[in-house]
């Protein structure tokens, strides 16, 4: 019995571990002698074959029953490249090679290239390698990001789009946000930069938003900006 599952089959579960425990001949049946067991091992194996699965465990019900309890792992971005690293409009940018990641970083799932997703999806242009198993994006990256996303509505009525990376950046990531993109500093206070980009937009920018490009927040305390 599999327990704890929304994604996972519990099929392949089940199928897994009888591959697992051939050797010993401890096939899920009556009269099997659930000493023989080795509980750690097989939960390792068990996560090793599902990235999906974040942790599972073996209760064992004398004398003959095994039910397993998972916890699936949560996606928390997508993480996608570009099919076309030099594109300038990200608003129509083609993506390729989409994943979910979870909490550490790591591609545990692909997802459907396609729009429409509420979570935040992450353009990478670096040209990096993304896969399963993978984690592509810095520590530091990712807890900017999810500072970022995270106190977004304190500061702004507005929501973020998409998070690029672009081929050529150091320390900045872009936010597109409505048909504009904000710059920000990776290595900077991310709520600062929310509030120097609200100040810009209500006191400088203004009724011009239709026609805003970007808004650089690079420079600690400034704003740079751009019409089209």
């Amino acid at each position: 019995m599999v327990r704890g599952n929304s994604y996972v089959v519990s099929a392949a579960i089940v199928d897994a571990f009888q591959n697992i425990f051939a050797e010993t001949k401890l096939l899920f049946l009556k009269n099997n002698n659930l000493n023989i067991l080795n509980s750690q091992s097989a939960e390792q194996e068990i996560k090793d074959k599902f990235p999906r699965i974040e942790e599972v465990s073996i209760e064992k019900q004398w004398p003959d029953k095994i039910i397993v309890v998972i916890k699936e792992k949560e996606a928390v971005e997508i993480l996608c490249k570009s099919k076309n690293a030099s594109v300038s409009d990200f608003s129509v940018a083609n993506f390729s090679d989409c994943f979910f990641i979870d909490k550490n970083g790591i591609a545990f799932d692909r997802a459907a290239d396609t729009q429409g997703f509420l979570i935040l999806k992450i353009l990478d242009n670096r040209g990096v390698d993304i896969g399963l198993d993978k984690k592509s994006l810095n520590t530091e990256f990712l807890n900017f990001v999810r500072d970022l996303k995270n106190n977004f509505d304190d500061y702004l009525n507005y929501n973020i789009k998409l998070i690029v990376l672009d081929h050529s950046a150091q320390r900045e990531v872009s936010a597109l946000i409505d048909n504009w993109r904000a710059i920000f500093d990776v290595s900077g206070d991310a709520k600062k930069q929310l509030f120097v980009l609200r100040e810009v937009l209500e006191k400088e920018v203004k009724d011009q938003k239709d026609k805003l490009d970007y808004i650089d927040l690079r420079v600690e305390g400034r704003a740079y900006y751009k019409l089209k």
